[in-house]
Order: structure tokens, then sequence, then C-alpha cells
């Protein structure tokens, strides 16, 4: 009987390989968002907020264009940063969370 040598090199290496994805995926998990780099994003998204009008006015010539593209704009980079917050500490216990207490099973 003939075994492709291939497939038994896939068979015995793959564990490995999930065994060193897993220990990777792992440290992320579990190694915590620096602070200094979540202080310097809240930094530059304060300094768009205050940059980004007087930019967008350089490229774009009318005003009311130029305010709908800087609020998209000012949303959007606020919104990641709220996202990332999020992400960072998810299981953070927020005033409007729903407790974990609350009874569930009637629903």
């Amino acid at each position: 009987m003939q075994y492709n040598t291939k497939h038994l090199k896939l068979f015995f290496v793959s564990p490995s390989i999930w065994t060193y994805r897993y220990n990777q995926a792992r440290k992320v998990a579990y190694v915590p968002f620096p602070f200094p780099h979540t202080q310097l994003t809240s930094l530059y998204v304060l300094l768009m907020l205050g940059f980004l009008p007087v930019l967008m006015l350089s490229y774009v010539e009318n005003v009311i264009v130029a305010a709908i593209f800087n609020l998209m704009s000012v949303t959007v980079l606020v919104g990641l940063h709220e996202v990332s917050k999020e992400l960072e500490e998810p299981f953070m216990n927020a005033p409007n969370d729903l407790r974990k207490s609350s009874n569930f099973s009637t629903v």
C-alpha cells in the first residue's frame, strides 16, 4: 500500500502548528494593551478634532461640504476609538451593561 508522504507529514506536523498558534493567540489574549499607547491614541483623536476642520477647509472650498466631510471623519475616528476601548476590556462592568444576575430564562 502506497502512502502519500505529504498527507502524512501534514497529519503529524499539524498538531504542533495548532499548539503554536493557540499559544500565540493566548499571549495576545492575556497580555494587557499598553497604557501609553491608549493615552497617545486618545491624544491623537483630540488633536484630530481640532486640526481636521482646518485641514478640511484647505482642501474643500464649499464650507457646507467641508462641514459634512469633517463631521463624518470625526465620527469615524471617535467611533473607532470607542470600539477599541470596548475591545480592550470587553468584560468591564459599565453602568449601562446588563447584569449577569438578571433572569434571562423567562425570555
